[in-house]
């Protein structure tokens, strides 16, 4: 609402004394037009928290892949490392539980061994390190003894210690899920000595993250814990 313009004139005696009384008239007003827009940088669902804010700011900067709830809900995967599966420079073989081979995740811009480090809700999840030896794959394998080397169940090679990590977590606890293929588009936030990132973010009011575990034989011989 605005005021009419108007110009008054008048004489006034120094002599006379009196009361003025100017009224101006209420006129409304007419704005130009103002486009309001706003950047979206997450789905309206995710309002109520900002747990997620980080991965959707970072998948608005397009490096890397991003997997979202309903992408989990249509791959319909049984296990994390399936979701790898359509991850380009990725190449997953799945093999049954228990298989001496074990399932494997090969990143093709990684030098072999592998050096893949897997993050859940921002905390990286590590891989213990054994005193002696020759440090492969973020594990530092110790010489094998002999029972060892004629053990029927040997340890899974190094690129399937990603798929051990990533078993633990079952993909109905899963609401987003980043991946870094290469050391050059791997963020600030996950910057260490690896060259290929997974990043988890569990469901948001969900029940409490409950880890798969391994049996104590074969989580010695991983050396896989979370960083606590």
């Amino acid at each position: 609402m605005g005021i009419t313009w108007a110009a008054l004139e008048f004489d006034a005696d120094a002599a006379q004394h009196g009361d003025i009384t100017i009224v101006l008239t209420e006129s409304p007003q007419q704005l130009p037009e103002i486009a309001v827009r706003g950047l979206e940088v997450k789905p309206l669902r995710y309002a109520w928290t900002t747990k997620y804010d980080d991965f959707f700011r970072r998948r608005k900067l397009g490096a890397g892949h991003f997997i979202l709830r309903d992408d989990i809900d249509r791959k319909g995967a049984f296990r994390t490392v399936e979701l790898l599966e359509r991850v380009p420079g990725v190449r997953v073989a799945i093999r049954a539980r228990g298989d001496p081979a074990g399932t494997t995740a090969r990143f093709s811009r990684c030098n072999t061994p592998p050096r893949v480090s897997v993050w859940i809700d921002g905390q990286k999840m590590i891989q213990q390190m054994r005193p002696g030896g020759q440090e492969e794959a973020g594990v530092r394998l110790r010489p094998r003894s002999v029972d060892e080397l004629n053990d029927p169940n040997p340890p899974p090679p190094p690129t399937s210690i990603v798929a051990e990590m990533l078993d633990r977590i079952d993909p109905t606890q899963i609401e987003v899920m980043e991946v870094y293929q290469g050391p050059g588009i791997i963020p600030a936030e996950y910057l260490d000595d690896s060259c290929a990132v997974v990043a988890i973010w569990t469901r948001a009011g969900g029940k409490k993250l409950n880890l798969r575990r391994r049996s104590t034989r074969r989580a010695n011989r991983n050396g896989i814990s979370p960083n606590r």
